[in-house]
């Protein structure tokens, strides 16, 4: 009975923080935003995540290693998207606008969490799929999701681009490219990135791109390179090794 309960109080401190890992958020730096012309990234050869539409939320698993802000992702979280402006990294998003507009950011909402808001949070959809492309090798991928003639969902004037968003692992930026921009610049606004700790995060635009144009994301931090080990054997006549951290 006792070895039980011992197995059961260790499976549930896992389980409670495995959960708490998961959806932590934290930053000690914020990004820097520049603006550029736009240059959308050839999808030939994407995968298609999902179908767009009104209201609806897409997933995607991170295809390799990023950061954003503090936070570490791997091949075991999502990336969750949805029609309404918004991209998450931390967890699944709501379907809806659930909100009239993004909280002020920075923000520790539990709605929105660690994310990107590239369409404002308004009522949008999505005329085209939603799809990835992973381009370059390890060391220098570029993960770019992409998808067609966002905007409001009630008017057919309103403002309207092909929208992709960027992670270049070299050096754990962000892109965001607007192109075939048009239609009104209204009522959008509240376009900018979040830490999800009510500390780190700033709005970049204040309304929709009237033009076509890119926005770079640039981290305000550096990051360290993995340690490099290298094997030594202690005896020609043993099998057990040390490890020596080579100097960088």
């Amino acid at each position: 009975m006792k070895d039980k309960v011992l197995r059961f109080l260790t499976l549930a401190i896992i389980i409670m923080l495995t959960s708490s890992m998961s959806y932590s958020q934290t930053g000690s730096w914020n990004y820097t935003v520049t603006g550029g012309p736009s240059s959308p990234k050839n999808m030939t050869g994407a995968t298609v995540i999902g179908a767009g539409g009104d209201d609806v939320v897409v997933n995607l698993s991170w295809p390799f290693s990023a950061i954003v802000y503090d936070d570490l992702y791997t091949v075991t979280d999502n990336i969750s998207i949805n029609s309404n402006g918004v991209m998450r990294f931390d967890a699944a998003l709501y379907v809806g606008t659930g909100v009239a507009n993004l909280p002020v950011f920075p923000s520790n909402n539990t709605i929105l969490g660690q994310a990107i808001s590239y369409g404002g949070n308004t009522d949008g959809r999505v005329s085209g799929n939603f799809e990835y492309k992973v381009t370059g090798v390890s060391g220098s991928r570029v993960l770019t999701i992409a998808f067609t003639y966002y905007t409001h969902y009630s008017s057919p004037t309103a403002y309207h681009a092909d929208i992709q968003l960027s992670y270049y692992e070299v050096d754990h930026h962000w892109t965001i490219d607007y192109s075939n921009v048009g239609g009104s610049n209204t009522p959008t606004d509240r376009i900018g990135v979040n830490a999800g700790d009510g500390v780190w995060g700033a709005f970049f635009l204040n309304s929709f791109p009237t033009q076509d144009t890119s926005i770079t994301l640039m981290p305000g931090a550096s990051f360290d390179e993995p340690a490099s080990f290298t094997a030594v054997a202690v005896s020609s006549n043993e099998i057990d090794l040390s490890w020596t951290k080579n100097s960088l």
